[in-house]
C-alpha cells in the first residue's frame, strides 16, 4: 500500500496504516471507500481488505 500512498505524504495528524486485522494475511479482493460505514462493511464480507480515505478510528480508543 505504501507504494501507492507513501507515509511521508501524510499530514502529522493523519491516521494512516492498518487499524484492524492482520497485515500478514493474503488479500484477494479490495473494497475502496471514502468512509467506512455499515454498507461498506457488509460489502466487505466478500472481500479481504477495506481501503478508506477516512480512518475507521480517528481518535485512539
Amino acid at each position: 500500500m505504501e507504494e501507492y500512498a507513501p507515509l511521508h505524504l501524510a499530514e502529522s495528524w493523519d491516521r494512516v496504516g492498518w487499524q484492524i486485522g492482520d497485515p500478514g494475511l493474503p488479500v484477494g479482493r479490495v473494497i475502496v471507500a471514502l468512509d467506512v460505514h455499515r454498507e461498506v462493511v457488509e460489502e466487505c464480507r466478500s472481500g479481504d481488505l477495506i481501503v478508506a480515505h477516512h480512518p475507521l478510528f480517528f481518535q485512539p480508543l
